[in-house]
């Protein structure tokens, strides 16, 4: 593996010396909208890293190059004037995410949509943030599950450990409890593939305000079909429904549905 050029990481001699060139330059383009854009992206980006020699310059120049072919693909009469906010903030973080494909096409669809006037209202300064924190599982998953902007049905898979009843020190439970300890999240599809999500990418989507996850179902398939599906997952995960009369596997069927917010972001960001 060849020795990677000297990165150095205190930019702010360069943002300081480029910031006014960056939002003046633009300002100066003759009227064509399409190179103001570009031109936000040589000077908050290119300009600073060709300086400084950041790694990876060829892969901003492929960048710019791809970002310039989608600009032509956007209808003259479309063609809206960049917001500073967007296309510094996305710049910036871009000199740090050079290597994460996920996020930098994630970062182009939202510039598109920002200087296409059909969709320039849609877009939230909150998403570049979300991008930024977005993993290629959590990426993956909604393009691949929710693009539609509906919910889907998962089975809560956890382990059930039955309390026998008791009664100390004035504590009396009767008839007993069940309590339930979540394992994992399990998709099951029409053909009953099984598939296994992450809990970790779920919760950081919950936290990105991106989904909810909600107790209830679709009433779509019978209850013979859930049992069926139910012992297709633990097959297909080596588990064991009872393991003895304490202790065993249970389920819940839950729904994985996008926020208003997650619903936005998914409509400009998976494409």
């Amino acid at each position: 593996m060849p020795d990677l050029p000297e990165i150095k990481l205190d930019l702010t001699e360069a943002v300081n010396a480029t910031a006014i060139t960056a939002l003046a330059k633009p300002a100066e383009a003759t009227g064509d909208l399409a190179t103001t854009a570009i031109s936000f992206l040589h000077n908050l980006l290119l300009y600073p890293m060709q300086k400084y020699n950041i790694y990876a310059t060829h892969k901003l120049e492929k960048f710019k190059q791809s970002l310039e072919d989608r600009v032509k693909q956007i209808p003259d009469d479309k063609i809206a004037e960049p917001t500073i906010s967007i296309w510094g903030n996305v710049c910036d973080s871009l000199k740090w995410n050079l290597d994460e494909e996920h996020i930098k096409s994630a970062f182009v669809e939202l510039l598109m949509a920002d200087i296409n006037s059909d969709t320039k209202s849609t877009v939230n300064p909150a998403y570049i943030e979300v991008v930024k924190q977005l993993g290629t599982d959590g990426a993956e998953f909604l393009k691949s599950h929710l693009k539609t902007g509906h919910g889907i049905e998962v089975y809560d898979i956890s382990d059930s450990i039955k309390i026998a009843p008791t009664q100390q020190e004035g504590f009396h439970l009767p008839h007993g409890l069940n309590s339930r300890q979540h394992k994992f999240y399990v998709l099951v599809k029409s053909n009953d593939e099984t598939v296994k999500l992450s809990d970790v990418t779920i919760d950081i989507l919950v936290r990105q305000n991106l989904i909810t996850v909600q107790s209830g179902y679709y009433q779509f398939i019978t209850d013979e079909e859930v049992q069926r599906r139910f012992e297709r997952i633990l097959i297909n995960y080596n588990l064991e429904k009872t393991v003895n009369e304490m202790f065993g596997i249970s389920y819940e069927r839950k729904i994985i549905v996008p926020t208003a917010f997650g619903k936005g972001f998914i409509n400009i960001v998976c494409k």
